[in-house]
């Protein structure tokens, strides 16, 4: 140690302690840059593993959610079949009805001119297509 001081100054002893914190207070510095580059670098992986099953999450509950529509729409379409077919029948009875009326009540035919017919058919028909 008295080597030291009899071959510097305290002058240059007090630079050269002044350069070692400099050059400790820039290595902390450094160290801090590189620490904080990884841990955005670990923040993007994670943020992506995160969106990404956020993104899974979705489409399975979109998924689940298009099923049960589907499943709604095809409980309507049968209530719709069932509902024509029950409409069907509710005209053919009115219709048979009616002709038992005349017929018994009138003493006389029922004459339905064909072209009647064919309208009413073809409305039947063309409701039936149109909900199915």
């Amino acid at each position: 140690m008295k080597d030291l001081l009899v071959k510097y100054s305290l002058s240059e002893i007090a630079l050269f302690v002044f350069l070692l914190l400099v050059a400790v207070k820039e290595m902390l510095q450094l160290f801090d840059w590189f620490w904080n580059r990884v841990k955005r670098t670990y923040d993007k992986h994670r943020q992506s593993d995160e969106i990404e099953g956020t993104v899974a999450d979705l489409n399975e509950s979109y998924e689940d959610a298009l099923h049960k529509v589907n499943q709604s729409f095809d409980v309507i379409n049968e209530k719709i079949k069932m509902l024509i077919e029950s409409d069907k029948e509710d005209i053919k009875s009115f219709l048979t009805s009616q002709h038992h009326h005349f017929v018994t009540r009138m003493g006389g035919l029922m004459i339905i001119p064909w072209n009647v017919l064919k309208k009413g058919s073809q409305f039947m028909r063309k409701s039936t297509e149109t909900l199915l």
